[in-house]
């Protein structure tokens, strides 16, 4: 007989709703069914698959098959696990075992469920989609002296994940045959059972993590004189308690397990509702037992003046309660390694483009430095989002590691401005931290400020008109390329190379002539700031460097005009100066007019590249 919803239930309360007060929890058929939930989970507890086990004593077969039974048992037991083995090791697993898992569930397909979903929850919360794995078929078959077992697995299984939630549906069909060495079917086994669940890894505005799994199991079993069949459908919703330093104190477990068995041993139906809370460690691990003075809900059983009924009852709920929280506990520990490094909030930093990055190995390195003016002070915005949905309402702490300040070190509300004052030096700077703790997760962000050295390289090109007299002096002077190097804290010199060739106009023959000469001339620069930029001023050192001018004509020598202060190299500078180039190097024009001996014109462009040390 099939049990199903429609079935109306013959039912008796074999126990009321427990008092939650109660310290002991829950006394009588409840009791034994937490009792036996965590018979399964202690430490120790041998691995097994229960609801195999269960099975296999509802069947009668040990009666039915008398002196073989235990080797046709031992046979189904082994030709299960390896036929579970053989397609495990053929299929993407990926992942950290969970002891406990393997533990609890024994050889079943069952660890593998919880462990694949634990392990697909960083990558397929990084990118949506949906992977069906390819169905996979195994065999395996163990002989004794007079009898065979072949067991065939057919396993199907599909993950998907939308935004932060993770789902995993995994179908297997079993199928043992049992016979003896003339072909005569002993006993035969078909066991179907499907897992559907899922988590979403981000704690929500209350701080709470919803998981969910839904299990069916089908038995049929056959023997030459005992047909047995079972039905079980168990459904768990768990939501885990995140606190404001994003630490899963606990998970309450609300569990619905409607079951059917049919056999000489045993007949009849239960349904079972039941709710429970676990603490929960650091590691986001589940204490093995639940608070028994959380623990309420209710038992129902088709006959309960039927004690084997009865107790397969307990077991069995024991077991469903045993299984889905054990099965779920994984992945609740992967999920909080997730949510406590970055995947569900995001501190931002938009005047950077910079935000908390999606691998946990990365949540502490650099996501952006910034180069910033010796002394100076930088305003950025501090923001939170969610990765996926929603808005993040929480605090954000600034510490900072290195020269020189920065203010505030906690802002209660985002967006925020904070400000850093940068130290007086070049090369130097600090990195700083941004955290946002809180129910809703952690999310860091690292990004840092230097007073980075530059080298100024500047080339200096223009032309020289100086009227003395009835005469006009004409000079192409060009200066550089000047390199720069840190005189003291705050000021930059160079020596330029000068080069000038030029004429006369004015004269009162036809016999030309000509100037040529060279030598270097001084510069001096500082970094400045103007307005919201930071920009180098360059000027003429009058105190440094050496030129020499000679001139010609058809006659033979001619002195030039008398060189002015610095050389013409200078007379250029002075023409030009101040000149002022953009931090991150430039071209500027000049062109001025000024008195020095004669009237001189000094018009030409300065270029300055900008090289990073």
């Amino acid at each position: 007989m099939r049990w199903s919803r429609g079935v109306v239930l013959a039912a008796f309360l074999l126990s009321c709703t427990a008092t939650p007060a109660a310290p002991k929890g829950p006394s009588g058929p409840l009791g034994d069914v937490l009792s036996n939930a965590a018979s399964y989970t202690a430490a120790g507890a041998s691995a097994s698959d229960a609801r195999l086990e269960l099975f296999l004593d509802a069947t009668g077969v040990a009666k039915a098959l008398g002196a073989r039974a235990a080797e046709i048992l031992d046979q189904v037991r082994k030709t299960r696990a390896a036929a579970a083995d053989a397609r495990k090791s053929g299929s993407a697993h990926g992942g950290a075992r969970f002891a406990s898992v393997g533990a609890v569930l024994g050889e079943s397909l069952v660890p593998y469920y919880a462990e694949k979903l634990a392990a697909s929850l960083d990558p397929l919360t990084k990118k949506s989609g949906t992977l069906p794995a390819s169905p996979t078929h195994t065999t395996n078959t163990l002989s004794g002296k007079d009898i065979t077992t072949t067991t065939t697995l057919d396993v199907t299984e599909t993950l998907s994940s939308s935004g932060a939630r993770v789902t995993l549906k995994l179908d297997w069909a079993w199928h043992t045959i049992t016979k003896s060495a003339p072909g005569e079917t002993l006993f035969e086994v078909n066991d179907r059972r499907t897992m559907d669940g899922g988590i979403t890894v981000c704690p929500d505005g209350e701080g709470q993590v919803l998981a969910s799994l839904d299990a069916t199991t089908t038995f049929t079993g056959t023997t030459a004189t005992e047909n047995t069949t079972l039905d079980a459908r168990t459904s768990s919703v768990f939501t885990g308690h995140v606190d404001d330093a994003a630490v899963l104190g606990s998970v309450t477990q609300t569990v619905q397990d409607k079951e059917s068995v049919e056999s000489s041993n045993v007949k009849g139906q239960h349904d079972m509702t039941f709710t429970m809370t676990y603490a929960a460690d650091a590691s986001g691990k589940f204490s093995s037992q639940p608070d028994a003075s959380t623990a309420q809900g209710n038992l129902n059983v088709s006959d309960v003046s039927n004690a084997s009924l009865a107790a397969y009852a307990t077991k069995a709920a024991g077991w469903a309660i045993a299984l889905d929280s054990t099965t779920i506990e994984p992945a609740y520990q992967n999920a909080q390694q997730l949510w406590r490094n970055g995947r569900c909030v995001m501190v931002t930093a938009p005047d950077y483009g910079a935000q908390t990055p999606i691998e946990v190995a990365d949540q502490l390195k650099k996501q952006h430095d910034e180069e910033v003016d010796v002394s100076s002070e930088t305003k950025f915005s501090v923001d939170l989002k969610h990765r996926f949905s929603g808005v993040v309402k929480a605090p954000v702490t600034a510490a900072l590691s290195g020269d020189k300040k920065l203010d505030p070190t906690r802002v209660e509300t985002t967006p925020s401005k904070l400000t850093y004052t940068a130290p007086g030096e070049e090369d130097n700077g600090a990195t700083i931290q941004l955290r946002s703790v809180s129910k809703r997760g952690i999310g860091t962000l690292v990004i840092g400020f230097n007073t980075a050295a530059h080298t100024l390289t500047l080339n200096v090109s223009g032309k020289l008109t100086m009227q003395a007299g009835p005469f006009m002096y004409t000079f192409d002077v060009s200066v550089g390329p000047a390199k720069f190097k840190k005189r003291d804290a705050t000021t930059y010199e160079a020596l330029g190379p000068v080069t000038m060739t030029g004429t006369v106009a004015g004269l009162p023959f036809n016999c030309p002539i000509t100037f040529t000469g060279g030598g270097t001339t001084g510069l001096l620069a500082t970094r400045e700031h103007r307005g919201n930029d930071s920009v180098w001023v360059v000027k003429r050192d009058p105190f440094a460097g050496s030129e020499t001018v000679d001139g010609k004509y058809c006659l033979g020598a001619v002195a030039g005009p008398p060189i002015q202060a610095g050389g013409y190299g200078g007379l250029l500078m002075r023409g030009a100066e101040p000149i002022v180039i953009p931090s991150a190097g430039g071209t500027v024009s000049f062109n001025n007019t000024f008195n020095d001996a004669v009237p001189t014109t000094a018009t030409g462009t300065a270029v300055g590249a900008i090289e990073k040390k």
